[in-house]
């Protein structure tokens, strides 16, 4: 038996196992959930993740740019090993937040939107969508690139929008920035879904039956699983 994370990553597998089975990147969602109270200071736009994906990040630059121009209240945060190197945004709009167990909570609680950009390609398909759940957990909308399970999970309900390109990035932030009630809508299905579907106590319960299955199995001398 093969465990993946996704079903890209499933398929891929299928050529050498007849058993895959999916068992998505489990969310501890008694740590990850909702702030107890809604900010009362400016929205903040925001993405965490370590620096080795910042490329990501700063072929949004554009959008983030035009996004701040025209919403003057909204900020930029970024929650990282190191700060990004913007070369285009107005710094006195960026914040910077250097990563840590004991902060990554709070600065997702803190977010009135959180993306995952990504760029079209195998490796990126691979990805189980971690920073996007997290985000969801937290009861935070999240903007996305619609690749791979991104696209599967937004399929899954009404829990963010998915942009392509620097007109669709930045409509999807503009318009989540202005309509308050959205953004709560999208975070609690997000939430939801997090906790129906992602949550460690789900994904346990799946990952024993599959354990408990492989043991009463066998497998060929090729290391093949027989089902």
């Amino acid at each position: 038996m093969v465990i993946a994370g996704n079903s890209f990553l499933a398929e891929w597998f299928s050529r050498f196992c007849k058993r895959v089975e999916i068992l998505p990147t489990a969310v501890d969602t008694n740590r990850f959930h909702p702030a107890t109270r809604e900010s009362t200071q400016p929205a903040v736009i925001g993405w965490s993740g370590t620096s080795v994906n910042f490329r990501f990040l700063q072929e949004l630059e554009p959008a983030l740019r035009k996004v701040l121009q025209e919403r003057p209240d909204a900020r930029l945060a970024i929650c990282a090993d190191r700060p990004p190197n913007f070369l285009s945004l107005p710094m006195d709009r960026v914040d910077f937040i250097p990563w840590s167990p004991a902060i990554e909570v709070s600065f997702i609680q803190s977010l009135a939107i959180g993306l995952m950009p990504l760029t079209d390609g195998e490796w990126a398909r691979g990805k189980c969508s971690y920073k996007m759940l997290l985000y969801l957990a937290c009861g935070v909308p999240a903007v996305v690139s619609p690749v791979g399970m991104n696209q599967e999970i937004l399929a899954a309900g009404s829990v963010g929008l998915a942009a392509s390109d620097e007109r669709e990035w930045v409509s999807a932030m503009v318009d989540l920035l202005d309509d308050a009630a959205d953004r709560r809508c999208r975070g609690e299905n997000g939430r939801r879904l997090v906790v129906e579907k992602f949550s460690v106590d789900v994904v346990a319960r799946h990952l024993s039956e599959f354990l408990k299955q492989a043991a009463a199995g066998s497998y060929g001398s090729n290391g093949s699983c027989v089902a």
